[in-house]
């Protein structure tokens, strides 16, 4: 069970480095279907490994959070998860970010808290623990993101901007270790990108890839 977990983990994590190099061959090979692939890619780099992996049992739907919280978990789970939008929704009237910040579409960071999610269980098999889990899915959200934006090459890590990525899995992180519901995770997550596009910041363009471009699956 743990190491066919870290089968799919790796499948995941991995997806970046083998997109970038396997699309250059298929993009040719595609011909009219190409734009189609580069929108799916991303979804099925989100969704296949997490739910091959809770179908054939590799990780827990409890560890995934999708089950086990009860009433009483998901009457404070939703109470965290609104406090955080509150606040969320009134640091983002008070700030203007920079438009060297782009955020993903609220469905892009639906996308990626299933990822995020998929992490977090296989940390917690791992573990033994809720706490452990959390931190060993966000080391493996941020090599993910390390390898999908390159972030060594051309010192595109000292940037502000590179980093919201990993501000945005350590909330994840610590709203999942508050809740223990992805379900609340996932609509806090989805609806602070809501409140930020309101607030006027720049978003990426749904799908994350237009004709002919490579599938951006990762961060």
């Amino acid at each position: 069970m743990k190491a066919e977990a870290g089968l799919w983990v790796a499948l995941s994590v991995l997806a970046p480095v083998v997109a970038a190099v396997a699309w250059p061959r298929l993009v040719g090979r595609l011909g009219g279907w190409a734009p189609m692939a580069a929108q799916a890619g991303p979804w099925l780099h989100s969704l296949a490994p997490g739910y091959l992996a809770l179908l054939r049992g590799a990780v827990l739907g409890r560890d995934y959070g999708l089950y086990g919280q009860g009433w009483d978990g998901w009457l404070s789970g939703a109470a965290v998860c609104a406090g955080t939008l509150v606040a969320g929704g009134w640091l983002l009237r008070r700030l203007t970010l920079p438009t060297a910040i782009v955020l993903p579409a609220p469905a892009d960071g639906l996308r990626q808290e299933v990822r995020w999610g998929l992490y977090r269980a296989a940390g917690a098999l791992w573990s033994g623990a809720a706490p452990g889990g959390v931190a060993v899915g966000l080391i493996l959200a941020m090599v993910e993101w390390a390898l999908a934006r390159r972030v060594w090459a051309g010192g595109a890590w000292r940037t502000p901007a590179a980093w919201v990525p990993v501000a945005r899995m350590a909330l994840s992180g610590a709203l999942f270790l508050a809740t223990r519901n992805f379900w609340l995770t996932a609509v806090a997550q989805i609806g602070l990108l809501f409140l930020a596009r309101a607030a006027g910041s720049r978003s990426s363009p749904p799908g994350d890839a237009g004709e002919g471009a490579t599938p951006k699956v990762g961060e």
